[in-house]
């Protein structure tokens, strides 16, 4: 039998599923390269325990 979700079944799902930090987690930070036919873009991803996504590409 196949099971119908719905969109907060999903949400819920993914809600009660996440990873969180404590308060001392500094940060992870990485570097990133991005290749396409006609350029190459180099940034830095990092994240911090706020749940803070900061994305720089230059």
């Amino acid at each position: 039998m196949t099971q119908t979700l719905t969109a907060q079944d999903l949400f819920r799902a993914a809600y009660e599923n996440r990873y969180t930090w404590d308060s001392e987690f500094p940060r992870y930070q990485t570097k990133i390269t991005l290749e396409d036919t006609k350029a190459t873009h180099i940034g830095q991803i990092q994240v911090k325990a706020a749940i803070v996504c900061c994305v720089v590409m230059k």
